[in-house]
């Protein structure tokens, strides 16, 4: 077998806050246990393979940034040279089942610090990995910070599915891609690392390697911004170097008003690989089955749909219905409109009824689980194990994780009801502001300006016809979950009911 052959990129920085809240890893070697590379170097994939990971914080300040240092660092551990033996890389389920346990440990640790520091309440983290090893690419994540491959065979293809609010909507068909991608709910997140009300429920999946592979890790401070034909245009053209691809695609979010942290890992697969034959090789493998295994199932599918069409035309031929027979069929029934609703307008909103959320910006406080005793400030953690008093906590290894099944009940958080995104604008001060329809309420979408606050907001709705500012600044709040009115964030978005009709503003 062909020795894979890679390069390697990555860049983070604060770009569109003051303060950076993501972390990363990323290793060219992983029998060294030292997690360090040369960008653009052409390297061999070794034994034990290379990994990337990307996690985004959240939680404020200082707790976002130290959940996600704390999830690099369980990583770290639990992908050091003594821990992959050859037992835990001996099978693709094991190498899977090696990646839910590190980062279900990386979930309890953050459990753990926030429940013995109080400052750090309601922190939290999305993490996304990948483990390039022998010919296979082995991802894990939760959350919605995102793994792509790009091949020139087959373009860009996002490989993980976001746990999101808003990626639930598409997957009901309540919501088309192309709206869901400017959503004002893209904030609420369905799964992460530390949040107190579940689990962590990481998703695991494996994928075949190609020649050209560019393996792409981002948090949503990239893929918030550039869409994915962006993106795909951006590695198109400068994918000879991983230096130039990793610049065009960060001066491509900061041009495209960056308002979030950005990470960004790299990993262009050189040579050594198989090679790609088309568009169905972007999809992942079936558990436990070989790509000649798949293809034999495609084909069966495509014989069996074959057969059902020829005898559908056989039998249809025996009941055709004859000229003459027409005039003693019953009138036919009235047109019924089944078409799906405009792609401008949700018709249907309300949110899934067992749906537990994490608002990226939400404060700390209101994070806390329904169990919490206000006594002791402590709360239950599902992934804690019950130890006597006086004893050191047990460690968190594959054997304490897998006992812990149970999860303390929780109560649901519902999400607030989506804004139907309206085709129509109005016009105030000679701009132009996106109309939008909350909780059945015709507001404005109004982006705060950087460095102004309530009284700048105050003023805009003043115009919409609002006379009472305590009354407003309700009104917005019920609309805009999440938003500190005094001190909103840059980026942020407030949505101010409409009091007077469009030509009057």
């Amino acid at each position: 077998m062909n020795t894979i052959k890679i390069r390697l990129a990555a860049r983070w920085g604060a770009a569109g806050r003051p303060n950076n809240e993501d972390n990363f890893l990323l290793t060219n070697d992983l029998s060294k246990g030292k997690w360090e590379f040369i960008t653009d170097e052409v390297i061999p994939l070794n034994k034990k393979g290379i990994l990337l990971v990307i996690c985004d914080g959240m939680g404020g300040m200082n707790a976002g940034e130290v959940a996600s240092t704390i999830a690099v660092e369980t990583i770290k551990k639990w992908f050091s040279p003594e821990r992959l033996t050859s037992e835990v890389t001996g099978t693709p389920e094991k190498i899977k089942r090696h990646i839910a346990f590190a980062i279900v440990a990386a979930d309890a640790r953050i459990k753990e610090e926030a429940r013995t520091d109080k400052t750090k309440e309601g922190m939290g983290s999305t993490i996304v990995l990948a483990w390039l090893i022998g010919q296979h690419l082995y991802a894990g994540w939760c959350g919605d910070s995102r793994l792509y491959r790009y091949n020139p065979a087959f373009g860009l293809h996002q490989l993980s599915h976001d746990h999101s609010y808003v990626q639930e909507l598409v997957d009901a068909g309540k919501l088309s891609p192309d709206l869901a991608f400017d959503h004002p709910n893209s904030n609420i997140i369905t799964r992460s690392l530390g949040d107190p009300r579940q689990k962590a429920r990481p998703d695991v999946q494996e994928f075949q390697l190609y020649n050209d592979d560019i393996i792409l890790l981002c948090s949503d401070g990239l893929s918030g911004v550039l869409r994915d034909r962006e993106m795909e245009a951006l590695l198109a053209t400068n994918r000879k170097s991983m230096a130039t691809c990793l610049n065009a695609l960060w001066h491509g979010a900061e041009n495209a008003g960056w308002h979030d942290n950005v990470t960004i890992t790299l990993c262009q697969v050189v040579e050594g690989a198989a090679t790609p034959q088309g568009e169905g090789d972007a999809i992942p493998l079936l558990p436990g089955k070989s790509k000649k295994h798949r293809n034999l199932t495609i084909g069966a599918i495509v014989l069996a749909l074959l057969l059902g069409i020829t005898i559908g035309y056989i039998v249809n031929d025996c009941l055709r219905v004859t000229p003459e027979k027409i005039d003693d069929q019953p009138a036919p029934p009235p047109c019924v409109d089944t078409f799906p609703p405009t792609p401008h307008k949700i018709r249907e909103t309300p949110p899934p009824q067992e749906h537990t959320s994490t608002p990226r910006e939400k404060s700390p406080a209101s994070q806390l689980p329904s169990t919490h005793d206000e006594k002791t400030n402590t709360f239950p953690l599902p992934d804690s194990l019950p130890n006597k008093a006086g004893e050191t906590p047990k460690e968190i290894n594959e054997d304490t994780i897998s006992t812990v099944d149970a999860l303390v009940p929780v109560e649901t958080v519902q999400p607030p009801e989506v804004p139907l995104i309206s085709p129509d604008s109005i016009t105030i001060n000679e701009r132009r502001y996106r109309r939008v329809v909350v909780n059945g309420t015709p507001c404005v979408e109004y982006p705060v300006p950087t460095g102004k606050g309530w009284q700048n907001i105050w003023e805009f709705a003043k115009q919409c016809g609002h006379t009472d500012e305590k009354t407003c600044k309700q009104e917005i709040r019920r609309r805009t979950p999440g938003i500190n009115l005094d001190r909103p964030r840059e980026g942020d978005k407030v949505y101010i009911p409409v009091k007077r009709e469009p030509h009057s503003l």
